[in-house]
């Protein structure tokens, strides 16, 4: 359930999410292993709509990236080095720190 900035319950959660994904995306770096063994980084970008949905195939280790969004850059590699994550702030406002910030803030 979404909620607004008053606490009140938002009904038409699929509406809102609909017009998240005109206005907005998330970025999420994965590691591909690959069928040689080979890891590699990937930034997704994925629609807001189907993030959910990409967190639980993730989770259950049943994840095409293609169904869930556009690659944006890869490489070789379990980590993007420093040049790929600063162009990928700059250019998509990606913020690498963001879930390590998201835990602080969650145990004060």
């Amino acid at each position: 359930m979404i909620f607004s900035e008053s606490g009140a319950a938002v009904e038409h959660r699929e509406e809102i999410l609909s017009l998240l994904d005109i206005e907005a995306s998330v970025i999420e770096l994965c590691c591909v292993h690959a069928p040689d063994g080979r890891e590699y980084y990937l930034y997704l970008k994925i629609a807001p709509s189907k993030y959910l949905e990409f967190k639980t195939a993730q989770q259950l280790g049943r994840l095409t990236l293609s169904d869930y969004g556009e690659p944006l850059c890869f490489g070789e590699g379990a980590h993007p080095p420093l040049d790929v994550q600063l162009e990928m702030q700059r250019a998509h406002g990606v913020r690498h720190t963001l879930e390590s910030e998201l835990e602080e803030l969650r145990q004060k």
